[in-house]
């Protein structure tokens, strides 16, 4: 329950930071797929950016206990943050090897919509508060 709050905790305050003043741009008619299925292979430029840095960046492949946390996570975003997520979260990633605990990476608007992606640090899934 710990490590999910963290996890939640963690994504909550990076959607809030990257859309404090965030725009509602897209259709209602679109339809979105769940943040939690948009677990996808980091940027090429996050990799290259920690191996400029002298680091070992590996993608994680997520487990199946670890793609339930992931949605569970989601799932426990109040709805403000859930919305936010579905209509500019384009990827979310998971990184072994990277220093911080996550990186936000902003993408080119698209038909004026800011998207952006999310890395997380791979073993941020294992981790308790304590």
């Amino acid at each position: 329950m710990i490590r999910k709050l963290r996890f939640t905790s963690t994504v909550a305050g990076l959607v809030l930071l990257c859309f404090s003043t965030s725009t509602f741009a897209q259709k209602a008619d679109s339809v979105y797929t769940e943040p939690a299925q948009r677990v996808k292979v980091a940027p090429e430029s996050v990799f290259k950016m920690f191996r400029d840095a002298g680091m070992k960046p590996i993608n994680r492949t997520l487990t199946s206990a670890e793609k339930e946390k992931v949605s569970n996570a989601f799932a426990l975003l109040p709805p403000l943050h859930q919305r936010i997520l579905k209509q500019h979260l384009l990827s979310i990633s998971f990184m072994d090897n990277m220093p911080n605990t996550a990186l936000t990476s902003p993408v080119d608007p698209v038909g004026g919509i800011k998207m952006f992606k999310i890395t997380f640090r791979g073993g941020l899934l294992n981790e308790n508060v304590s």
